[in-house]
This record gives C-alpha cells, sequence and structure tokens, in this order.
C-alpha cells in the first residue's frame, strides 16, 4: 500500500508566483532538477497560451522551512522561467514586453491563476522519486536522471569536478543536458577498473545510470577518483584543445584518450602529450585524406576500427580493447 503523500492544490496567481521567485521564496533550480530545456519559441508559447485565455499545465512545488513559506519547484521548472522571463521583460511575445501592456492588461494577466501543487516537507530521496517520475514534455535523459542522483557521493562529487571543469570539458564533449556525463562517468570508471582498463567502462544510456547506481561508496572515496579525474581532464584538455576532432569520432578518441592516459597513471608513467598531439593531428589528417598513404599501419588501423565502431554504435569491451591496443602502439611509436 503507498504511502500517504501531504499534497493540496491550489490556483495562485502569476503575479503572486513572479513575487515568490524574485523574493527568493522559490528555488527554480534545487540540485536534482535539470537544465532549462525549453528553446525561446516554447517559451514564448507558453505566454500566447495564457495571453489567449487557455490554461497551462500545473506546477509542483514542495515546501522546504517549518513556516511553510519557502518552497522549490519539482515539477514545471521551464514554465515558471518562461513567467519569469516574460514578467521580468526579458522575453518579447507577439512583437511586445510586458512593460509594454497598459497597466489594465498587465493587472489582468498577473491575476490569471495557475494551479499548483504544493507539497508539504518530502525527504530527499522522494523528491529525486517524484522528479524522475513526473517530467512532463521532454523526458528525462538518461544523463539527466544520472545528475538528479546527487544523494550518491559519486555523483555529488562529479558533478563539483564537473562545474569547476567545465569550460575545459566544452573542447572536447557536448555539454548539453550533461550529455559529457557519459564521457566523465566512463573516464571513472577506467579510474576504478585501472587493473584491467583494456576493457573497463560505465556503458551508456540504460546501462550508464545502472553502472552510476551500483557506486555505493563512501565521500572519501569518491573524492580520491575524482582526484585523479582533475588530472586527466587536465591532459586531455591540454591535447584536445590544440587539436580538434570530428564530431562523429570525437566522444570515442576522448574516451581512448583518456584510457590511454589511465594506463599511464597506473604504471606511475607519465602520458607524452606532444606524442598525443601528434596522434591526434594525425587521425585528422587521415579522416581527412590528407595523407592517407602516410599513416604509420597501426594508426591506419585504428582510424578504420573507430569509423566501424562509430557508424554501428559498437560499445562491446572487445571494441575497447582492440581500440586501446592500437592508440597504445601508434602513440608510442610516434
Amino acid at each position: 500500500m503507498a504511502t500517504e503523500v501531504d499534497y493540496r492544490y491550489v490556483n495562485l496567481s502569476i503575479r503572486s508566483i513572479f513575487d515568490m521567485m524574485i523574493g527568493g521564496f522559490i528555488d527554480r533550480d534545487p540540485s536534482y532538477q535539470r537544465e532549462i530545456v525549453w528553446k525561446r519559441q516554447q517559451q514564448v508559447g507558453l505566454i500566447c497560451t495564457l495571453l489567449d485565455g487557455y490554461p497551462i499545465p500545473s506546477v509542483s512545488l514542495v515546501t522546504t522551512d517549518v513556516k511553510g513559506s519557502k518552497r522549490e519547484c519539482l515539477d514545471g521548472k521551464n514554465r515558471l522561467e518562461s513567467l519569469y522571463l516574460y514578467m521580468s521583460n526579458n522575453l518579447e511575445v507577439r512583437g511586445h514586453r510586458y512593460e509594454d501592456l497598459d497597466i489594465s492588461a498587465k493587472m489582468w494577466f498577473g491575476n490569471i491563476q495557475i494551479q499548483t501543487v504544493i507539497f508539504g516537507r518530502l525527504a530527499e530521496d522522494d523528491k529525486r522519486h517524484y522528479f524522475r517520475c513526473i517530467q512532463e514534455g521532454v523526458n528525462l535523459s538518461k544523463t539527466e536522471q544520472i545528475w538528479s542522483e546527487d544523494r550518491l557521493p559519486f555523483v555529488f562529487n562529479l558533478r563539483r569536478v564537473r562545474e569547476r571543469r567545465l569550460r575545459d570539458i566544452q573542447e572536447f564533449a557536448e555539454t548539453k543536458r550533461y550529455s559529457d556525463f557519459t564521457i566523465l562517468c566512463n573516464i571513472a570508471a577506467m579510474i576504478i577498473g585501472a587493473k584491467n582498463i583494456e576493457k573497463a567502462t560505465a556503458g551508456h544510456s540504460t546501462a550508464l545510470t545502472a553502472w552510476v547506481r551500483r557506486q555505493q561508496m563512501k565521500d572519501s572515496e569518491a573524492q580520491d577518483i575524482m582526484g585523479v579525474l582533475d588530472v586527466i581532464l587536465t591532459r586531455l584538455h591540454a591535447v584536445l584543445s590544440v587539436h580538434r576532432t570530428p564530431d562523429k569520432v570525437r566522444v570515442s578518441v576522448t574516451l581512448d584518450l583518456a584510457r590511454y592516459i589511465v594506463y599511464k597513471l597506473h604504471r606511475d608513467q607519465t602520458a607524452d602529450l606532444d606524442r598525443m598531439r601528434s596522434f591526434v593531428q594525425a587521425i585528422n589528417d587521415c579522416l581527412a585524406g590528407v595523407v592517407p598513404d602516410e599513416c604509420p599501419p597501426h594508426l591506419a588501423e585504428y582510424v578504420s576500427v573507430i569509423l566501424r565502431d562509430t557508424a554501428s554504435k559498437t560499445y562491446t569491451r572487445k571494441s575497447f580493447e582492440q581500440r586501446f591496443n592500437l592508440i597504445r602502439v601508434s602513440i608510442d611509436l610516434l
């Protein structure tokens, strides 16, 4: 039998919601929330819906203090963001901004009632469970699901590294909707499984989320892993900020380079950054067909394998092992 949950439905005016947001009484971005995923067209569409007199889906808020005056957004972050942008004159709709409306139109819009679900105080795990279950419109990606698992020390510490190194990560990874978590988690898996580096992986998609949830480690253990991850990110940035690989192979090459760096670290050896840069440049040349006849055999085979894996979306340990052996020999021979 389900546990009884304390909640109620109320109607709140747009003006009161906006006042609570600017007053700090509604947290639109609690730690488990995803990034804003609506584009400007969708934000404008929501305001147009309201201006045309139609209702919008409800917003869910959870109480966070004893007095019941502070709340955080469980569901409806993109709707709240759209209201906030329009009411603060940062969203143009049908050729006007909110400030351009006359007084009566402003009062009419501000008095529009938004159905709101107000929860009593919930345990942190219950908030995250509800958040993951209730998503509407744009479903949570697997990496957004991982982002919301910040109660796990592994995820909490991984998020801290990402926030600190985001600009560097953007040199070699797409970061929208936390998609770079696939790369970061797989590098972490290499660090954890360094003794069998050829096959260490966290997987992707559903396998990735399952791997993350199995990482039931202490905070100190997670911090140790993130310390090594920080070193690897520094070295990847030093290489990939100089020579960017084509989008179609960027993730695969980045992970293969990370595997090579972990391999060297595990043996107390230093990965030669100049050799790695030369390797990436040679890959780019081969892919561009600049010097295909001059590609060393191992390098040419690596390019062939990575193109094959990318085209077929192959993510097997056998493939990782093959590519690792090729990249290791190729870099060491340069």
